[in-house]
């Protein structure tokens, strides 16, 4: 069976058609379309600067998110807490109370994938409790993470700030982050990754490094296939060139850099490098917007611009520039949506369009360039790059729009941001609370309204042109009717409005289909007031080719100890998809060949391993798996014992036992034990095989205690957790430590008496070499028996031994340390008291 995933809104398979397919919007007007919107900014660590509390908005069905740094919702009136994740009815702009997930911090990235998930990404922290980093996938419908769902993204910022789901199949994530995990261990990350939106596999040979900052979005071009990354970051993969935009293959390598978008006299670096957004068109185009001021439009083929705007306040033609508005500002997201790119910005003021680089300072005084006004939010013709001046949408705010989406039931425009205000100067100007909904004049329609008459049933069928191709859908009219919209959705993605017909127009709708897909097509009817019909299905266009899986895949270890897979061709395959499991364990994506050869990495002695292989076509679909056979395991070296250890003595003072050995054929590793005077044997120790590379090992023990026997063993330990016989280590070890070195002179001398007649002979000596050392004074009298009279730390001296008589007193002393003691000094004799 064939799996279809791809989500295919805006991919390079529908070059042709976006230009002719979607017909001239009637422009939006400025009129309040929603009362609701967020409020009280969040506890976000890396946008702490910006005011603006929402960031991103999607939709799904008739439920429009809206993610951010709030955490409530307001109508004007009430305030409910719903912390950096809100719904609200696509038609209506109401707030929806039935979702309610618990989210921990910040979400700045929504992206729908294919199965019906949400995929969510920022500084999220904890989903309903559990830990899950920066990014998470959640049923959209219960506010629950996806069933299964392992892939995780943290380190660093831990914060997302782009999610893109691209035509070749893969979701990429941009932001700050340092690791990366789809449930197989911690994999290193430098802020971006790319990933299965269904499975959560990561493709581990894409994983360039952005340096010195952050990605703020990401585009995958149409026409060449080069990932653009726009951002905050100062190089990438070491590239210094790479500053604020980077272009990158498929092996993560940089083939784009900063230089291929133009400065306009910004001078201060880092700031000037900073861009907040890039998009790539199937028109050979690079719309990318930052820092300063401006919007370029980049031919991708040789580097040219063909196009940039400049936003800014002219004093010429406006009475009043704030200090604030005199530059105008940054654009902040850019949006393909049907044949228009829409551009928010922090700017109310002047845009200026031309050919040819605009510079910051004293842009209005450019002769070439056109005037116009902008309010947070633009629109440009994407195949030409040309602003549109009939968009024109008065709002205002302070911080402008970070996000922008049409909803397509209804062509309205949301826009999230810090915009708290929108309607035309002088006339009512109702609040935004950071959400803006714009709709055409005739405005939506409350969807909850019934038609003044029933709905009649709408009747369409779908016919294919094969040689477009193209596709052709016709229905039967209403007369309550006041059009009819077309949608359609490709290989089972979201459904999108694709045109509207009005009478008296012929009920026909045409435009060319995609290749390789399956296309579904639905249509509405429009009633007086704006109301739809329930969408009623044409038909289906199935341009699909016969993808035939592998009929055979064999597997086989080679002389490296490597897996290598054979396959079948099949047929009409683009790529295969290698996956993996590990002693019975879950299949994990281990690589996509374009061939019909695989070599893995090298395998584990003691092991199993599974392979299948999977035919996917250039649309993203897949066949499914074909198992490799037969299993592969390899059986681990024979294991031979240690051929001979040596023991030996070193260390300071000679007191640590030094083993030495040769590597043993098959070991894994080594264990050391050690036996006490023919007592047991204990464990000592555990080395790794690799530990010296030089094939010979040195084992440093403890230091041992005087006049005791060591015996030491190594047993070699085998892959497989055999052990060969213990190989003794000789010859058996005893420390005995060598004598104290006796103080080189001593002198005993009389004092006194005192006033009460006492007699003090004090025993002092040379310095010690170790002031740790004491030493043991000996006193004979009267020629008798040497006796211990005191012992005192040989670096406290003179030793004072009072209360002697009038007798011959005879002194010798002995440097001590612990139980081991010198050679006698003897010491000057002293004369007899008087």
């Amino acid at each position: 069976m064939r799996h279809i995933w791809r989500w295919s809104v805006f991919v390079a398979g529908l070059a042709a058609c976006l230009a002719l397919a979607v017909p001239a919007l009637a422009e939006l007007d400025s009129t309040k379309h929603t009362d609701w919107g967020v409020a009280t900014k969040g506890d976000s660590a890396t946008i702490a600067q910006w005011e603006a509390l929402a960031w991103e908005v999607d939709q799904i069905g008739g439920t429009i998110y809206v993610g951010g740094n709030f955490l409530d919702v307001t109508d004007g009136d009430d305030l409910v807490p719903r912390p950096y994740l809100a719904a609200f009815d696509a038609d209506t702009g109401a707030w929806q109370s039935w979702f309610d997930p618990a989210v921990g911090n910040a979400v700045f990235a929504l992206e729908p994938t294919p199965d019906g998930g949400l995929m969510v990404g920022g500084e999220i922290g904890t989903w309903n409790g559990a830990t899950i980093g920066s990014l998470v996938k959640i049923d959209p419908s219960t506010g629950e993470i996806w069933p299964g769902w392992q892939t995780r993204v943290y380190g660093g910022a831990s914060s997302i700030r782009d999610l893109r789901l691209e035509a070749d199949g893969w979701m990429y994530a941009v932001g700050d982050f340092s690791t990366v995990t789809d449930g197989a261990g911690p994999i290193t990350a430098g802020g971006a990754v790319r990933f299965d939106p269904l499975t959560g596999d990561i493709d581990e040979g894409w994983l360039p490094t952005l340096e010195s900052g952050s990605g703020w979005g990401v585009s995958r071009s149409p026409v060449t296939g080069v990932v653009y990354v726009a951002g905050f970051f100062q190089s990438v993969n070491g590239d210094p060139g790479a500053r604020g935009l980077v272009g990158l293959d498929d092996g993560g390598a940089v083939v784009v850099d900063r230089a291929a978008v133009p400065f306009n006299g910004c001078t201060t670096w880092p700031y000037c490098s900073q861009m907040y957004d890039v998009v790539a068109t199937e028109h050979g185009h690079i719309w990318v917007g930052g820092v300063e001021h401006a919007l370029y439009v980049i031919d991708e083929t040789n580097g040219e611009l063909v196009k940039m705007h400049y936003t800014a306040c002219d004093p010429h033609v406006n009475d009043v520039c704030l200090p604030r508005d005199w530059y105008g500002g940054e654009f902040q997201e850019i949006e393909r949506i049907g044949d228009r790119i829409y551009a928010t910005c922090h700017c109310w003021y002047d845009i200026y369009s031309d050919t040819t680089v605009i510079l910051h300072t004293r842009p209005y005084d450019n002769p070439t360039a056109t005037h116009h006004t902008v309010n947070a939010v633009a629109a440009f013709d994407a195949s030409t790059g040309e602003l549109i001046p009939e968009f024109a949408p008065q709002l205002t705010g302070d911080a402008g729009g970070f996000a922008v989406h049409q909803n397509p039931s209804d062509g309205c425009l949301w826009i999230a941001g810090g915009c708290s205000a929108y309607g035309a100067p002088g006339g009512p100007q109702p609040a935004a609370h950071d959400v803006v909904r714009l709709c055409d004049e005739s405005g939506p329609g409350p969807a909850a309204q019934p038609p003044a008459e029933p709905p009649p049933p709408l009747e369409c069928s779908v016919s294919v042109d094969p040689a477009g191709p193209s596709a052709t859908v016709t229905w039967t009219d209403a007369s309550t009717s006041t059009g009819t919209v077309i949608y359609r959705s490709v290989d089972g993605g979201g459904t999108y409005w694709r045109g509207r017909v009005d009478p008296p127009a012929e009920s026909v709708f045409s435009e060319p289909v995609p290749v390789a897909a399956v296309t579904d097509y639905f249509a509405k009817h429009v009633y007086p007031g704006g109301q739809r019909s329930d969408a009623a299905s044409c038909g289906r266009v199935d341009l699909l080719p016969d993808l035939v899986p592998p009929a055979w895949c064999d597997a086989a270890v080679d002389v490296d100890g490597r897996a290598r897979l054979v396959w079948d061709a099949g047929s009409d395959a683009e790529s295969y998809v290698l996956r993996r499991s590990v002693d019975g364990g879950t299949s994990y994506w281990r690589g996509r060949v374009t061939g019909t050869t695989f070599t893995g990495a090298t395998l584990e002695s003691g092991r199993t391993y599974d392979y299948t292989v999977e035919a996917r076509a250039a649309d993203g679909s897949t066949t499914d798996p074909v198992p490799c056979t037969p299993q592969l395991a390899v059986e681990p070296p024979p294991l031979d014992p240690v051929m001979a250890c040596g023991a030996s003595l070193g260390g300071p003072g000679g007191a640590t036992p030094v083993l030495d050995w040769e590597r043993a054929s098959g070991a894994l590793r080594y264990i050391v034990r050690r036996s006490i005077d023919g007592g047991p044997n204990y464990w000592r120790a555990s080395m790794p095989d690799t530990a010296s590379p030089e094939g010979s090992f040195t084992f440093d023990g403890v230091e041992l205690n005087d006049q005791r026997s060591y015996s030491y063993s190594v047993t070699a330990v085998g892959i497989d957790g055999s052990t060969a016989p213990p190989t003794p280590c000789t010859p058996v070890l005893v420390y005995t430590p060598p004598p104290l070195a006796a103080a080189a002179a001593c002198v005993a001398e009389v004092t006194g008496p005192d006033a009460a007649g006492s007699v003090t002979i004090a025993v002092s000596w040379d310095s010690l070499d170790d002031a740790a050392l004491d030493v043991i004074v000996y006193r004979s009298r009267n020629g008798g028996p040497s006796h211990w009279r005191g012992r005192i730390g040989g670096a406290d001296g003179p030793f004072s031994d009072s209360g002697v008589e009038s007798d011959v007193y005879e002194y010798e002393i002995v440097v001590a340390s612990g139980g081991r003691t010198s050679e006698r000094t003897p010491c000057s004799t002293p004369p007899e008291p008087a």
